[in-house]
């Protein structure tokens, strides 16, 4: 076996064969080894390199104005204001300005959108996988965040359970809303029914058991406030007198097309002060009452002249 002494920094005697020296191929033609090992001419490469880029991010960061290659295009001073620096601290071609509309349409791209799916869809699976393998630790930390949020709430729940436990409750076996039938548990052996306190968490024992579809219906009425209630009130019967305003304007047309009798008229379209005024018409002097009205003996012709109809019409 041949033998070569490297000439490099190493003075090494290694096997003249391609796994420790480049087979080149001199100026006449003829391929030969070169003087020096693979390792000697790796850390030469390497360190030629490091000397150049030093010199170059030298340069660099020896600069005072930058020219943006961004949208904008101007230039800027080389500060920490307009650029951000890599870690070796040269500062980057582009400014902060446009950096920043560079990632606002990013954001605004459907790829944008499929990474955000995938993330929530992979950490999503992640708590779960993780929920389901530490169940006890899950429920202490929801028993502690309960107690520091809703301490009342918490004491309700815990004396609703010992009461069940102990049998002075008894749990329902379907849903209590009419006729729902909703019953049972899961297949992990929670139950289907939530109760719900109807006097409030002062009042643990008084509970009505509902499934979640109808708890969550009770609970969002049992938390709505004296004013909301005024105002949910106020447009049911807003919608219900709006009804009403229709259906007479739908009979003064039937009536001014000749598709009511008199009697219909007389019974259907008697005078409604606070409807007419509610329409914006004019109420006659003096208002007849609804059985006056309909003994009248009033043509068809008056009463499509009366401004009460005239106003629905």
């Amino acid at each position: 076996m041949t033998l070569r002494r490297c000439a490099g920094p190493c003075g090494r005697d290694l096997p003249l064969d391609e796994a420790n020296f480049v087979l080149m191929r001199a100026p006449n033609g003829r391929r030969t080894f070169a003087r020096t090992c693979h390792g000697c001419r790796t850390a030469r490469f390497v360190a030629a390199g490091r000397a150049s880029n030093a010199e170059i991010h030298r340069a660099a960061r020896a600069r005072a104005e930058i020219r943006c290659i961004g949208p904008c295009g101007k230039v800027k001073a080389a500060t920490d204001d307009h650029f951000k620096r890599r870690a070796n601290g040269v500062f980057f071609n582009r400014c902060r300005v446009c950096e920043r509309q560079r990632f606002r349409d990013y954001r605004r791209t459907a790829k944008y959108a499929r990474w955000r799916r995938r993330l929530k869809s992979r950490r999503d699976k992640l708590k779960r996988d993780w929920e389901r393998r530490n169940r006890k630790k899950v429920q202490e930390i929801q028993n502690r965040s309960r107690q520091r949020d809703t301490p009342e709430a918490w004491r309700a729940r815990n004396k609703l359970t010992r009461a069940v436990a102990t049998g002075r409750v008894r749990r329902a076996e379907h849903c209590e809303w009419r006729a729902c039938k909703v019953g049972g548990s899961y297949p992990s052996g929670r139950s289907r029914l939530r109760a719900h306190f109807a006097r409030g968490h002062a009042h643990p024992l008084d509970v009505k058991f509902y499934c979640c579809e109808h708890f969550q219906r009770v609970a969002a009425k049992a938390r709505e406030t004296e004013e909301e209630r005024m105002e949910r009130a106020d447009d049911k019967a807003e919608a219900k007198r709006e009804a009403v305003r229709e259906e007479r304007r739908r009979l003064a047309r039937l009536a001014s097309r000749g598709r009511l009798t008199v009697a219909e008229m007389r019974e259907n379209l008697r005078p409604r002060k606070a409807l007419g005024e509610r329409m914006g018409a004019k109420p006659e002097p003096r208002e007849p009452s609804a059985a006056a009205w309909a003994a009248s003996a009033l043509t068809r012709e008056q009463i499509l002249a009366s401004p009460w109809v005239r106003a629905w019409m």
